[in-house]
Protein backbone atom coordinates (compact mmCIF):
# COMPACT_ATOMS: atom_id res chain seq x y z
CA UNK A 1 0.00 0.00 0.00
CA UNK A 2 0.86 3.46 -0.89
CA UNK A 3 0.32 6.34 1.10
CA UNK A 4 0.18 9.92 0.11
CA UNK A 5 -0.42 12.88 2.72
CA UNK A 6 -3.50 15.71 1.17
CA UNK A 7 -5.24 18.46 3.54
CA UNK A 8 -7.67 16.12 4.16
CA UNK A 9 -5.30 13.56 6.18
CA UNK A 10 -3.50 10.62 4.70
CA UNK A 11 -4.76 8.73 1.74
CA UNK A 12 -3.88 4.87 1.16
CA UNK A 13 -4.11 3.27 -2.10
CA UNK A 14 -3.92 -0.07 -2.69
CA UNK A 15 -4.07 -2.29 -6.47
CA UNK A 16 -5.45 -5.35 -5.55
CA UNK A 17 -6.75 -7.92 -8.63
CA UNK A 18 -5.46 -4.70 -10.82
CA UNK A 19 -7.92 -2.74 -9.51
CA UNK A 20 -7.16 0.36 -7.15
CA UNK A 21 -8.55 0.90 -3.54
CA UNK A 22 -8.31 4.17 -1.88
CA UNK A 23 -8.84 4.65 1.64
CA UNK A 24 -8.93 8.03 3.84
CA UNK A 25 -7.84 8.98 6.85
CA UNK A 26 -9.42 12.58 7.49
CA UNK A 27 -9.46 14.17 11.22
CA UNK A 28 -8.53 11.12 12.91
CA UNK A 29 -11.58 9.08 11.56
CA UNK A 30 -11.07 6.33 9.24
CA UNK A 31 -13.60 6.54 6.04
CA UNK A 32 -13.54 4.97 2.84
CA UNK A 33 -12.82 7.68 -0.38
CA UNK A 34 -16.25 8.68 -2.05
CA UNK A 35 -15.89 8.86 -6.02
CA UNK A 36 -18.24 10.08 -8.07
CA UNK A 37 -20.24 6.52 -8.61
CA UNK A 38 -18.91 4.46 -5.75
CA UNK A 39 -19.54 1.21 -7.67
CA UNK A 40 -17.45 2.16 -10.10
CA UNK A 41 -14.39 1.81 -7.55
CA UNK A 42 -13.29 -0.65 -5.21
CA UNK A 43 -13.14 1.98 -2.50
CA UNK A 44 -14.70 -0.19 0.59
CA UNK A 45 -13.83 -3.80 2.06
CA UNK A 46 -16.15 -5.98 3.34
CA UNK A 47 -16.59 -5.76 6.88
CA UNK A 48 -15.82 -8.63 9.43
CA UNK A 49 -18.26 -11.30 10.87
CA UNK A 50 -20.72 -9.79 13.28
CA UNK A 51 -22.28 -11.09 15.88
CA UNK A 52 -25.63 -11.40 13.67
CA UNK A 53 -24.10 -13.33 11.36
CA UNK A 54 -21.42 -15.42 12.90
CA UNK A 55 -24.94 -16.72 15.10
CA UNK A 56 -26.28 -17.30 11.55
CA UNK A 57 -23.04 -19.11 10.23
CA UNK A 58 -22.80 -21.05 13.14
CA UNK A 59 -20.19 -23.95 12.61
CA UNK A 60 -19.71 -23.28 9.00
CA UNK A 61 -16.49 -21.14 9.84
CA UNK A 62 -12.76 -20.78 7.79
CA UNK A 63 -11.64 -24.49 7.60
CA UNK A 64 -14.69 -26.19 6.92
CA UNK A 65 -14.03 -28.45 4.07
CA UNK A 66 -16.90 -29.04 1.32
CA UNK A 67 -15.71 -31.88 -1.14
CA UNK A 68 -13.00 -30.28 -3.05
CA UNK A 69 -13.19 -26.79 -2.02
CA UNK A 70 -12.34 -25.63 1.88
CA UNK A 71 -14.39 -22.45 3.61
CA UNK A 72 -11.20 -19.75 3.54
CA UNK A 73 -12.74 -16.76 4.91
CA UNK A 74 -16.08 -15.60 6.09
CA UNK A 75 -17.62 -11.42 6.09
CA UNK A 76 -20.59 -9.88 7.26
CA UNK A 77 -22.73 -8.61 4.82
CA UNK A 78 -21.33 -6.62 1.38
CA UNK A 79 -23.16 -5.23 -0.80
CA UNK A 80 -26.31 -6.72 0.20
CA UNK A 81 -24.62 -10.20 -0.06
CA UNK A 82 -22.81 -13.12 2.33
CA UNK A 83 -19.47 -13.57 0.70
CA UNK A 84 -17.47 -16.60 1.31
CA UNK A 85 -13.90 -17.39 0.27
CA UNK A 86 -13.12 -20.86 -0.74
CA UNK A 87 -9.84 -22.32 -1.51
CA UNK A 88 -8.85 -25.69 -3.11
CA UNK A 89 -5.35 -28.06 -2.55
CA UNK A 90 -3.79 -26.36 -6.00
CA UNK A 91 -4.47 -22.88 -4.24
CA UNK A 92 -6.62 -21.58 -6.26
CA UNK A 93 -9.60 -19.10 -5.05
CA UNK A 94 -12.90 -18.80 -4.98
CA UNK A 95 -16.01 -16.18 -4.10
CA UNK A 96 -19.39 -17.56 -3.47
CA UNK A 97 -22.32 -14.59 -2.68
CA UNK A 98 -25.65 -15.83 -0.80
CA UNK A 99 -28.15 -13.20 -1.56
CA UNK A 100 -32.03 -13.43 -1.00
CA UNK A 101 -34.20 -15.01 -3.49
CA UNK A 102 -36.54 -13.29 -5.82
CA UNK A 103 -38.71 -14.00 -9.15
CA UNK A 104 -36.92 -11.28 -11.01
CA UNK A 105 -33.38 -12.81 -10.55
CA UNK A 106 -31.87 -15.37 -11.88
CA UNK A 107 -31.31 -18.84 -10.42
CA UNK A 108 -27.79 -19.24 -8.65
CA UNK A 109 -25.71 -22.32 -8.71
CA UNK A 110 -27.40 -23.97 -5.60
CA UNK A 111 -30.70 -22.65 -3.54
CA UNK A 112 -30.61 -22.27 0.16
CA UNK A 113 -34.30 -22.47 1.87
CA UNK A 114 -34.40 -18.56 1.33
CA UNK A 115 -31.41 -17.12 -0.79
CA UNK A 116 -29.51 -18.12 -3.79
CA UNK A 117 -25.43 -19.25 -4.13
CA UNK A 118 -23.63 -17.47 -7.14
CA UNK A 119 -20.08 -17.67 -8.01
CA UNK A 120 -18.64 -14.15 -8.27
CA UNK A 121 -16.44 -14.72 -11.38
CA UNK A 122 -17.50 -11.86 -13.70
CA UNK A 123 -19.20 -14.47 -16.28
CA UNK A 124 -22.57 -13.12 -15.81
CA UNK A 125 -24.66 -16.70 -16.07
CA UNK A 126 -22.73 -17.95 -19.48
CA UNK A 127 -19.60 -19.28 -17.54
CA UNK A 128 -19.20 -23.20 -17.32
CA UNK A 129 -18.93 -24.62 -13.63
CA UNK A 130 -16.67 -27.25 -12.85
CA UNK A 131 -18.12 -29.91 -11.21
CA UNK A 132 -15.67 -29.85 -8.07
CA UNK A 133 -17.21 -26.45 -7.72
CA UNK A 134 -20.90 -27.25 -8.10
CA UNK A 135 -20.47 -30.40 -5.49
CA UNK A 136 -18.71 -27.47 -3.35
CA UNK A 137 -21.30 -24.94 -3.30
CA UNK A 138 -24.63 -27.56 -3.10
CA UNK A 139 -22.66 -29.13 -0.02
CA UNK A 140 -22.82 -25.23 1.41
CA UNK A 141 -26.51 -24.75 0.10
CA UNK A 142 -27.22 -28.02 2.59
CA UNK A 143 -25.44 -26.43 5.55
CA UNK A 144 -26.65 -23.18 4.92
CA UNK A 145 -30.10 -24.25 4.21
CA UNK A 146 -30.13 -26.10 8.41
CA UNK A 147 -29.01 -22.56 9.56
CA UNK A 148 -31.74 -20.73 7.94
CA UNK A 149 -34.47 -22.40 9.78
CA UNK A 150 -33.52 -20.91 13.16
CA UNK A 151 -31.66 -17.58 12.49
CA UNK A 152 -32.22 -15.17 9.62
CA UNK A 153 -29.92 -12.68 8.47
CA UNK A 154 -31.37 -9.98 5.73
CA UNK A 155 -29.96 -9.92 2.72
CA UNK A 156 -30.64 -8.33 -0.87
CA UNK A 157 -31.16 -10.27 -4.25
CA UNK A 158 -29.56 -10.32 -7.46
CA UNK A 159 -31.76 -8.20 -9.08
CA UNK A 160 -31.52 -5.59 -6.60
CA UNK A 161 -28.05 -5.64 -5.83
CA UNK A 162 -27.41 -5.34 -9.31
CA UNK A 163 -30.09 -2.05 -9.13
CA UNK A 164 -28.23 -0.23 -6.18
CA UNK A 165 -24.80 -0.45 -7.73
CA UNK A 166 -25.62 -0.80 -11.45
CA UNK A 167 -21.26 -0.65 -12.13
CA UNK A 168 -20.58 -2.73 -8.86
CA UNK A 169 -17.37 -4.53 -8.09
CA UNK A 170 -18.42 -7.42 -5.77
CA UNK A 171 -15.36 -9.58 -5.78
CA UNK A 172 -13.71 -9.48 -2.18
CA UNK A 173 -9.95 -8.17 -2.29
CA UNK A 174 -7.66 -10.97 -2.12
Amino acid sequence: MTQAAGAAGAVGVAVVAGKALRLSIASGEAAASTPANPARVHDDLPPATDAQVAKFLGPIQPGLRLGAWTIAATYGVYRGALPFILTNDRGQRLQVDLMATDASSPDGVAATDRGQLYVINSGRGDQFTPRDVEHSVHRLARLLRERERARAVSFTSFRQRHARYPDGIFVVPA
